[in-house]
């Protein structure tokens, strides 16, 4: 019974063994590379190239064109189960055209993809292998191959403070895999997209893509896997940003407000709060981009500037502001990220108001009960927005324990009553000594 449970054992171990064996087989087609298919002249492979064009969550869309220009690279052929690109097979390669994709300023023709603080503008572009038939394919059947770049991408700046933007690095290689139908015309079979091996080429913004010839999803609309959803994976990316307020030379055109307001019975006008502050620029600029500093001054209740300083991006700071006072950036990116915090003070109830957006992205004027934000009722991240004099904090302070009318500390109030009590208690001795003097007089 034992050596019949042990073959059985062993046979089942050998089955599970093959089948192993056969799925490991069976994975890398399960992998294949991504590519478009055509079955005919009149429905070949297609193919889409993506913009997206970034800037922080609340801007303005600027406006701009991008351009995506084709070079040959050459005739491939298969040699060895790999794809070889054979040398000097670039004369008489077919031109493709140039593609273009314009943004117009507002856009309201692209889809809208909003995460992390971050807006994005997706719009896509198709490559026109419906019009590459017989007389362009003019080596006829074979496997033709382009590298694809954008070439120009022109953003139109408007003349703000620290306004900017980034081109897309990105390069493709493409293989259009060219055959006959059976009506003997030349058509696009497979068409495929790789990354480039150049690792300082690739998008930096596709989520898959990595160095060593990776294939990508061209497919218009977006195929399996897709990164971004909806939208071929043939991915060039453009950032943009810029500040608010009007600068240095315009200090009364501010980026962002922090105003004290003291109150209640018995408030300090010349008491000195503490704010303690940080802002940090949006993360669509590039870590390549030069380090962002912003300028502010103190403004006191006359409306007097002084105490001119600048603040790095990130930086934490602290200011000190009294009653009427306020803390004026003047040039501060649209769609940096605020935190603003007051150091607590047990004669004061602290509260306060914004007037930019927050986590739900909406403005909020509500008076909030607490020392500063982000906090627990109150959840960043606290975004910039674009308007000149409209992005403030208003701080109020709100005296607790304040003077009484006789000019008598509400705190002393327990030091005086005990003070009652011990001079009542003396004067009720004397009486008493006096009282037993008397009597003893008397007798």
């Amino acid at each position: 019974m034992t050596m019949i449970r042990k073959s059985k054992f062993k046979l089942v171990a050998s089955i599970a063994l093959v089948a192993l064996m056969s799925f490991s087989m069976i994975l890398p087609a399960l992998a294949a590379p991504l590519y478009t298919t055509g079955t005919s002249s009149t429905s070949p492979a297609r193919a889409a190239i993506t913009k997206v064009f970034r800037m922080p969550i609340i801007s303005t869309t600027p406006s701009g064109q991008f351009t995506f220009s084709f070079s040959p690279v050459g005739m491939a052929a298969i040699e060895d189960g790999q794809l070889e690109v054979q040398p000097n097979t670039t004369t008489g390669m077919p031109s493709i055209d140039p593609l273009s994709l314009t943004y117009t300023k507002n856009d309201a023709g692209a889809s809208v993809v909003v995460a992390n603080g971050v807006k994005s503008l997706v719009k896509e572009v198709e490559i026109p292998t419906n019009t590459m038939i017989n007389t362009y394919w003019t080596k006829g059947a074979g496997i033709y191959v382009y590298s694809l770049v954008e070439s120009v991408g022109t953003i139109d700046l408007e003349g703000y403070e620290n306004e900017g933007s980034s081109k897309s690095n990105a390069e493709y290689t493409l293989e259009f895999w060219v055959e006959e139908d059976t009506g003997g015309t030349l058509y696009v079979r497979y068409f495929v997209a790789r990354v480039s091996n150049d690792t300082a080429k690739i998008d930096e913004y596709y989520k898959e893509g990595n160095n060593g010839g990776k294939k990508v999803d061209a497919t218009p609309g977006g195929g399996s896997g897709a990164p971004l959803a909806g939208f071929s994976q043939l991915i060039f990316t453009n950032s943009y940003w810029r500040s608010d307020g009007g600068g240095d030379p315009k200090p009364e055109e501010t980026a962002l407000e922090i105003i004290k307001t003291v109150n209640g019975m018995g408030m300090e006008t010349d008491k000195d709060f503490v704010f303690t502050i940080k802002a940090t620029r949006p993360s669509v600029i590039p870590a390549s981009e030069p380090a962002s500093s912003y300028i502010t001054y103190i403004v006191d209740a006359d409306g007097n500037r002084d105490n001119k300083r600048e603040v790095g991006s990130g930086e934490v700071f602290s200011v000190n502001l009294k009653h009427n006072e306020k803390l004026i950036f003047v040039d501060l990116h649209v769609g940096a990220v605020v935190e603003v915090s007051e150091e607590g003070d047990d004669e004061y109830k602290i509260s306060y108001k914004r007037t930019f957006a927050g986590p739900d992205l909406q403005n909020n004027q509500v008076d909030h009960e607490d020392y500063g934000f982000p906090n627990s009722s109150d959840l960043g991240k606290h975004y910039l927005e674009e308007s000149k004099n409209f992005n403030k904090v208003d701080f109020f302070n709100t005296r607790t324990d304040g003077v009484t009318p006789t000019g008598i500390e509400v705190d002393d109030i327990p030091y005086i009553v005990l003070i009652g009590i011990a001079i009542a208690g003396i004067v009720a001795f004397v009486v008493v000594k006096s009282r037993k003097r008397a009597e003893e007089d008397v007798i």
